[in-house]
């Protein structure tokens, strides 16, 4: 073990954080010479954020401490080596992705380097293939918050954001949107701008609109989350992309859909068939009310609102239209 039990892996964070990347990565080289299986155990022993062993990237493979590293560690550079040789490359192979090493290391990667984001080209490109990686392969819901943090973060540096961006949305959940809506009402005109962008909403005024559209956007989100689906626009296809949209059948039919497949998630009866055949013969406009009058009566009173889709289409939209449903009961 090093010798010297004041030095951890938080020593050499601090190092790097408070005397920059050349003064830890001499203090790193001067363990190597005096003790280098006390420098591989330094690593080891827990602390240690992924931008510090990329800034020790070279001193570890220079002085062949990568076997002596723990499975995360390894798989860590394992990573970054497959990301720097071959750019944009690792979703297609070559990383075996079912190893818990490696699941493990796109999580610390990504949970202990987003906030030194901005480190280097070659640092930012490694942490927006993690994302993608955790949200697309993974499914690892826990990095939503972090990752739009870091959207928005760099958002304001002007830096490159589409394919984190693109990550974000590959989870695939309505439910991921609160955590973009409250940069609607951000202080900073770059934010909002980019919330009203991703969420595909108007300018949202003064300060009081802007907390009265967040407001709505928050109560709509929760009325609607089981009926939104993903268009597969992006910022890629349009640079006004609407990325979530609204499924007005599974709306008006009370059933949940599948945000990916834009199916629902449990087989349609024939009742519910019966039900879209009338749904499908009204006007573009009367959908529209139809579908959030069938939301809301379905929310307040399920008993009535049975009455109601079972009753002529034409008797549906007199009533939705009324908006109360008091001529049914």
């Amino acid at each position: 073990m090093y010798t010297d039990p004041r030095l951890t892996a938080g020593t050499l964070e601090q190092i790097r954080r408070v005397r920059g990347t050349g003064a830890c990565q001499r203090r790193f080289q001067e363990i190597i010479r005096q003790q280098k299986e006390g420098a591989a155990k330094l690593l080891n022993g827990g602390g240690l954020r992924f931008a510090t062993l990329f800034a020790l990237k070279p001193q570890i493979e220079e002085a062949g401490l990568e076997p002596k590293l723990s499975g995360k560690m390894q798989a860590a550079l394992q990573i970054c080596n497959k990301v720097l040789e071959e750019k944009k490359s690792l979703p297609g192979g070559g990383i075996p992705y079912s190893d818990e090493n490696v699941r493990n290391a796109f999580q610390w990667i990504f949970q202990t380097g987003a906030r030194d984001d901005g480190l280097s080209n070659e640092y930012d490109e490694i942490l927006d293939l993690c994302a993608g990686v955790l949200t697309r392969r993974y499914r690892e819901k826990n990095i939503l918050s972090g990752l739009t943090e870091l959207i928005f973060r760099r958002n304001r540096k002007k830096g490159y954001l589409h394919d984190l961006i693109w990550a974000f949305f590959q989870i695939h959940d309505p439910g991921s949107l609160r955590y973009i809506a409250p940069y609607l009402r951000s202080s900073n005109t770059r934010d909002r701008e980019l919330a009203h962008l991703l969420l595909h909403l108007p300018e949202g005024g003064d300060v009081r609109k802007r907390e009265e559209q967040y407001r709505n956007f928050m109560s709509w989100l929760q009325e609607n989350s089981a009926y939104l689906y993903y268009t597969g626009e992006s910022l890629q296809s349009s640079n006004q992309p609407e990325i979530c949209s609204l499924d007005r059948e599974a709306k008006y039919l009370g059933k949940q859909i599948s945000p990916r497949k834009r199916t629902p998630v449990d087989p349609l009866t024939q009742e519910e068939e019966e039900s879209l055949s009338c749904f499908a013969q009204a006007e573009e406009n009367e959908k529209a009310v139809l579908s959030d009058y069938s939301g809301k009566l379905h929310a307040r009173n399920p008993e009535l609102w049975n009455q109601w889709i079972h009753s002529p289409v034409s008797e549906q939209i007199r009533v939705a239209k009324g908006g109360t449903g008091r001529r049914l009961v």
